[in-house]
């Protein structure tokens, strides 16, 4: 078991302080001092339960709350949605024909609303197989097969007829954005197929005899077009297929000529440029390198490439972040600092290389008179070879044009079969215009009409499914955080004195928390302010006890409900208190199963208590001095069952007069009261009993049955002591004193 060293054994006089602390300083901490019926549940306590329990609370709700996020995140799907729009018109005349008033268009509307998302429109759009196989319609978000996906998609289905306009909003969604599509397109072309077209059958044959006229018409257009090829194999003429492959031939000859003499053309302006920049420089001499140029030369030395690299690669993350964080975020402002890193490492570089970067380019244009001017006599030469091919590339092509004028003629009698050719193609292409119109009729002809096709955007409903993960993340938190500390608040710990007095059970004294990461440390208050708390909050217990005004004890005995409640630093500070005030005091081990009294005093037993039970010493082998002035101690010894059956017998009796004779003051530091029984046979020997109580660790319930079952065997209950409350000292209480390095006091403990 862990402990803390902490003398306690300070002079009973101190001077005051030198610091200013302020008048009536709270030495521990001190919550929940709201009045508060004793019905329901007390928020106080409930806040007390938390402050123990935050930690494990908070780490079990993040693990649940992460678990149960990752779970709603598989399960939640992510949707798209697609829309497609649709028009009825709502004119009352429309074509031809009239359509009633506006009551009527808006039972029209919803009559068409509800066609469109019927049984009998759905079936139609699955008789499609590649419709029918897609994976929406065949299985469903758990890849279970659907028994009915025509019920399905009727339902998933949604038409919104938006108000008093003419549009109509089909909707669907779906986890993939195209199949969504397709499956809506199908819906939407369904329905137009088996509703909308049926008022369409006459212009439909119509257009269906006008495409039988068409094919008549062709069919001689051919037979007149073989007529004239023949009559001009008559005339030793070529016929039109021929004169038009020969006439297309000569055109793309004419075309290559024609892209030839241009493609010499811009390679001798291009030269003849060239040679004007020689000039012009040859004239003004060697000019610094321009920036572009340095920029260049500098993007090829690697480091400084690399630094370029990372810079653009910072710049694109911050435009990113900037989309879902703040300006002023953590993550963001770490990011802006390396970008202001790098570039001044990119400004430190550039200002090391540009000197060499301009020199070495200054280098490579610094040609000496004489070549340059063999580079411009070169480039002139150039110029007059491009010259003479661009003159010749002209001929060719004025010879070519030439070609394809020459070629032409037919005899006025093949003019004049190609003539009713003609008007008979002529003809045709009326009959094709008026097929086309009356398609582009039967277009427009619809009072429904599709204004736009299913489209789904490329955002889905995941801002959507993060919101709901996050919140269902956070409730979980919140609950688990709560439901911990509200089973700790059933356990009814207590928190404070007040707990006690409420429970009708008096409060002796209190004790501050010995550990030294509470007020302590927050205070700046050090290692000698606690032992001057400890000091004074034992001397206040001790003189409860010793004026004690319903029974004058001068053998108390310690004892606590459960373990760890404090009963070994109560009963060691009080000795030492006892001791303070002149009283030779024993302390005496009483917890025969597990002693703690030697260690806390730094003393190696040769015997005790159970020793003097079974009659194997005396009392003065057993008892030892202390290194505590007029403190005695008498430890445990080896615990056996006749040490345990002496408890109850004329030895412990005996004992315990020879005791009190020798001694002012014992105090008894026994076993816990639900635990074991030999509390309850020590503290037949006792005056009265003090019970340890441990603030955040002992349960009231428990301290309740341990304090009745002492008073049920005759044993007088004093108080409670209650470990880690709060304090209230004066500043003048708030004095460091010296204590002598040769003595070794106790240590605290949380027996």
């Amino acid at each position: 078991m862990s402990s803390v060293s902490i003398p306690s054994d300070l002079p009973a006089t101190h001077q005051p302080s030198p610091i200013a602390y302020p008048q009536g300083l709270p030495i521990g901490p001190a919550w929940g001092e709201e009045n508060e019926g004793s019905e329901g549940v007390r928020v106080s306590s409930l806040m007390h339960a938390l402050r123990r329990q935050w930690l494990p609370a908070l780490g079990l709700g993040i693990l649940l709350a992460t678990i149960v996020a990752a779970l709603l995140w598989l399960v939640i799907p992510v949707e798209y949605q697609a829309t497609a729009v649709l028009r009825i018109n709502r004119d009352e005349t429309f074509g031809t024909r009239r359509y009633g008033t506006i009551n009527d268009y808006m039972v029209y509307k919803e009559t068409q609303a509800n066609l469109l998302k019927s049984s009998f429109v759905v079936m139609a759009a699955l008789r499609d197989n590649d419709i029918s196989q897609l994976p929406m319609v065949k299985y469903d978000g758990l890849n279970r097969q659907r028994l009915r996906p025509v019920a399905w998609l009727v339902d998933e289905i949604k038409v919104d007829l938006a108000g008093g306009s003419e549009l109509i909003r089909v909707r669907l969604k779906g986890e993939s954005k195209d199949q969504t599509e397709k499956l809506l397109n199908a819906v939407v072309e369904a329905y137009q197929a088996e509703i909308v077209n049926k008022e369409r059958l006459e212009k439909v044959d119509m257009l269906n005899k006008l495409r039988k006229r068409y094919r008549t018409n062709y069919e001689d257009i051919k037979r007149k077009s073989d007529e004239v090829s023949n009559l001009a194999r008559q005339l030793g003429t070529l016929d039109d297929k021929m004169i038009a492959a020969q006439q297309q031939v000569r055109l793309q000859e004419l075309h290559g000529a024609k892209n030839e003499f241009d493609r010499l053309s811009r390679e001798y302006n291009s030269a003849v440029g060239e040679l004007s920049l020689m000039q012009l420089q040859a004239q003004l001499g060697n000019e610094e390198p321009s920036e572009f140029a340095i920029e260049d030369e500098l993007e090829r030395d690697p480091a400084f490439y690399q630094l370029r690299a990372a810079i653009r690669q910072i710049k694109d993350e911050l435009e990113s972040m900037a989309a879902y964080m703040n300006p002023g975020s953590g993550p963001m402002v770490q990011l802006e600092q390396t970008l202001a890193q790098y570039q001044r490492k990119e400004a430190k570089l550039r200002e090391e290389l540009t000197p060499r970067v301009v020199a070495r380019l200054k280098a490579s244009d610094g040609l000496s008179d004489r070549e340059k001017r063999d580079a411009q006599i070169l480039q002139r030469q150039q110029c007059q070879n491009l010259y003479l091919q661009l003159s010749n590339a002209g001929e060719v092509y004025q010879s070519k044009l030439e070609a394809v004028k020459e070629i032409g003629g037919f005899s006025g009698e093949l003019d004049a079969r190609m003539g009713e050719l003609a008007g008979l193609r002529a003809n045709t292409q009326k009959i094709r215009a008026d097929m086309q119109a009356l398609e582009i009729e039967l277009e427009q002809d619809n009072r429904v009409s599709v204004i736009q096709r299913a489209s789904t955007p490329n955002d889905s409903n995941w801002k959507l499914k993060l919101s709901e993960v996050i919140g269902a993340w956070i409730l979980t938190l919140a609950g688990v955080v709560a439901a911990v500390a509200f089973w700790d608040y059933l356990g009814k710990r207590v928190n404070d004195s007040e707990d006690l007095t409420r429970a009708t059970i008096k409060v002796v004294g209190t004790l501050p928390s010995i550990q030294q990461n509470g007020y302590f440390s927050f205070l700046k208050l050090g290692r000698s302010a606690l032992e001057k708390a400890i000091q004074v909050s034992v001397d206040g217990i001790r003189t409860a006890l010793l004026y004690n005004r319903e029974k004058k004890s001068r053998v108390v005995i310690i004892t606590s409900a459960t373990g760890s409640e404090g009963r070994s630093t109560v009963a060691s500070q009080l000795a030492v208190s006892m001791a303070r005030s002149g009283k030779r005091t024993l302390l005496i081990d009483g917890d025969l199963r597990s002693p703690q009294q030697h260690e806390i005093f730094g003393v190696q037993p040769r015997g005790g208590l159970s020793e003097l039970l079974r009659g194997e010493q005396t009392a003065d082998q057993a008892i030892l001095p202390t290194t505590v002035e007029d403190v005695w101690l008498l430890a445990a010894g080896r615990c056996d069952q006749f040490a345990l059956q002496g408890l109850s017998g004329d030895p412990v009796r005996e004992l315990f007069r020879n005791l009190r004779e020798r001694f002012d003051m014992i105090i008894i530091d026994s076993s816990p009261v639900l635990t074991s029984t030999e509390v309850l046979l020590l503290g037949q020997q006792a005056d009265t009993a003090l019970l340890s109580v441990r603030r955040d660790v002992s349960q009231l319930p428990k301290v309740n049955a341990a304090s009745d079952r002492l008073t049920s065997v005759g044993i007088h209950v004093l108080g409670a002591v209650v470990n880690g409350a709060g304090v209230e000292m004066r500043r003048g209480e708030i004095g460091v004193a010296e204590v002598p390095q040769e003595e070794q006091q106790p240590a605290l403990t949380n027996a």
